[in-house]
């Protein structure tokens, strides 16, 4: 629903929300048990008629250990990134849910206001996805930024990381969809695990988790002056932007990392261990 009707005559015909429902539908009648990432589709399924003891919560939290064993790694990427821009960082998927247009469109409010800004767009994921960086990189023409906006390309973790880790400001611009309303992507934690004030659209999970977690700050989705205007802000208020990247790179240490997340998978596995047989038939 979300990706409209810019797809291929295969994708709309094997991916049509109806078809997919079905399938859906179809698939969780034959699964012994169901891993989500976030509350709400544990709600989702107990509404499809799942018993909620057939599901367990395993949070997209971010894996520390992982990333400190990466850290030199990602500091030698760094040191050959590091330049006098003010640095905003988007990495993930580019589907049209995912706001990147609203972004583009802020870029100018921002070329006005801070000196050599640049955002820096880390994707797309697919290859599904590149008409749309073909739309993006058409939208960033009409609007005089073309020259502020980089496009990386995928990347490897490490060198996410490192493009993350010299931001000055990390983005996440989604607009309000049943997708997003309902989704706490891994990005979060990666911005947060580097220590970097996050600038988030009042949408679902993220508008709740950056408010209570005061690591970044919330805007009103699909509004570019608005996001443009929290930006500024964090340019001109420097001591405050490290401030929210400290509280949010604390919630990760404390709160948000693998060692917390995967208790409750260790306990599904231990549990199934005797009802579930391996490699036979």
């Amino acid at each position: 629903k979300v990706w409209g009707l810019k797809r291929s005559w295969s994708e709309r015909l094997f991916r049509s929300p109806r078809h997919m429902a079905r399938l859906e539908r179809r698939c969780l009648g034959l699964v012994d048990h169901i891993v989500v990432p976030v509350v709400p589709y544990v709600n989702h399924f107990t509404q499809m008629g799942i018993p909620q003891v057939k599901i367990t919560l395993l949070p997209n939290y971010i894996d520390l250990d992982y990333v400190e064993r990466l850290e030199r790694k990602i500091i030698a990427y760094s040191d050959r990134l590091l330049s006098k821009s003010f640095t905003i960082v988007y990495s993930g998927s580019f589907g049209r849910h995912r706001g990147l247009d609203i972004a583009i469109k802020a870029m100018p409010f921002l070329v006005q206001r801070i000196p050599n800004v640049r955002l820096i767009l880390i994707g797309p994921l697919s290859s599904s996805e590149m008409f749309l960086k073909q739309e993006l990189e058409e939208l960033a023409i009409q609007v005089s930024v073309s020259e502020n906006v980089i496009w990386t390309g995928p990347l490897e973790f490490a060198k996410m990381l490192a493009y993350v880790r010299v931001s000055d400001v990390c983005l996440i611009p989604f607009k309000r969809t049943d997708h997003t309303n309902t989704s706490l992507a891994h990005k979060l934690f990666e911005y947060m695990s580097q220590g970097k004030p996050v600038v988030t659209t009042d949408v679902g999970l993220y508008m709740r988790f950056v408010e209570t977690e005061r690591c970044g700050i919330v805007v009103q989705a699909e509004n570019p002056s608005e996001m443009a205007e929290a930006i500024v802000m964090l340019y001109d208020n420097p001591s405050y932007a490290a401030e929210l990247g400290k509280q949010g790179r604390g919630a990760v240490g404390k709160k948000y990392n693998w060692s917390q997340g995967a208790t409750a998978f260790s306990e599904f596995l231990h549990r199934l261990e005797d009802t579930c047989r391996f490699g036979g038939s």
